[in-house]
């Protein structure tokens, strides 16, 4: 896999991680984003397509 593909396939991994987390404390604590509900759903919706999108091209290219 070329260099730069990869470097993009793991930042977008770690960039779903990232806002999956802040999400996931959103909707315990109410800290990140102040305790918006419908926010904190989409934004795992999309954090949950960008991690399979970006674990199949990973998992194709090796």
């Amino acid at each position: 896999m070329n260099r730069t593909v990869k470097k993009m396939v793991y930042g977008s991994l770690a960039v779903a991680i990232v806002v999956g987390i802040l999400c996931i404390l959103d909707l315990i604590l109410g800290i990140p984003f102040r305790g918006t509900t419908t926010l904190d759903i989409v934004l795992l919706i999309c954090c949950a397509i960008v991690g399979y999108m970006g674990f199949n091209v990973k998992r194709e290219q090796s």
